[in-house]
């Protein structure tokens, strides 16, 4: 289920990391969907796919050499 707290992450996100925003909301919904197919409780889902963007994006823009 789709609400504006994902909207909010995403550009905060974005921001955050200086990306843009269509590049962390691909990521994010790539995690969600992941992360959610096999959640039994969703109410913290949103930390986790956070924290897995973060992860996911910081080491796929980090300097190589």
């Amino acid at each position: 289920m789709w609400h504006q707290g994902h909207d909010e992450r995403i550009a905060r996100l974005a921001e955050e990391l200086g990306l843009p925003v269509e590049t962390v909301k691909d990521a994010y919904l790539d995690a969600l969907r992941d992360l959610g197919a096999g959640a039994r409780i969703q109410n913290y889902l949103h930390v986790f796919v956070v924290k897995r963007v973060i992860a996911l994006l910081r080491d796929k823009n980090r300097p190589t050499g």
